[in-house]
């Protein structure tokens, strides 16, 4: 800790992951079907802590506190926390998502209607497509075929 009292940039950017940026991904696959205008609330938020963790001056671009604090944009948090959370629900066999996928009708309606946000499920999947991870094969987990209690037996 410096002479001065102050915590160091490691510390200010561990307190602001844990108490900020946990509330901010916490279901960042529901709100993230928000308008644009309406998520760019977050950033300011986001930036004004990456400034403060970092002593950056305000008028410090963006992409440098990025650089300088090994953050991730919002919007790129966002689509990796989706991403992450479709692989897990491909690796549940019974998974409702997996199921989920909008008839025909309606994605052209979608396709007609640019303004109109698409389900997570189908931004999901075009996420994963233009990252060209749509033909990943992902190992199904039998996580709940066996309590964890039953799992191990302990011997004493």
């Amino acid at each position: 800790m410096p002479l001065n009292g102050s915590a160091d940039r490691t510390s200010l950017l561990r307190i602001y992951q844990a108490v900020i940026l946990s509330r901010i991904d916490y279901g960042c696959m529901v709100y993230g079907s928000a308008r644009p205008t309406v998520l760019r609330r977050l950033d300011t938020i986001h930036h004004s802590a990456l400034r403060i963790c970092t002593g950056a001056f305000r008028t410090s671009p963006v992409e440098s506190l990025y650089n300088i604090s090994h953050q991730l944009p919002l919007d790129s948090r966002r689509q990796k926390i989706s991403a992450l959370y479709s692989f897990r629900a491909q690796s549940v066999r019974n998974h409702p998502i997996n199921r989920l996928s909008l008839p025909a009708s309606l994605r052209r309606l979608y396709a007609t209607r640019p303004s109109h946000i698409l389900p997570l499920c189908e931004r999901t999947k075009m996420l994963l497509h233009d990252s060209d991870l749509n033909n990943v094969s992902v190992q199904l987990s039998d996580f709940f075929t066996f309590p964890p209690w039953l799992c191990f037996r302990s011997v004493i």
